[in-house]
């Protein structure tokens, strides 16, 4: 946005130059980080499974243990 409000001074460029650069460019630069960016940091930290599953929680770890008596 600030670039196209001081488009005024960029002698030399036309109206579809400064488009091209600040606004299409960006978008695509943007849309192009939202895709790859899950990838790269699939690489970066790999998932902690084993054997491809997932490991599971046991089903009473929120559960108290009642003392029999």
């Amino acid at each position: 946005m600030l670039a196209s409000v001081l488009l005024g001074g960029c002698k030399g460029n036309t109206i579809l130059e400064h488009i091209t650069i600040y606004w299409v460019g960006s978008t695509v630069g943007a849309l192009g980080a939202f895709f790859i960016y899950p990838k790269i940091k699939g690489f970066a930290y790999p998932s902690k499974e084993e054997d491809g599953k997932k490991k599971s929680i046991p089903q009473d770890s929120g559960k108290k243990k009642q003392k029999s008596s």
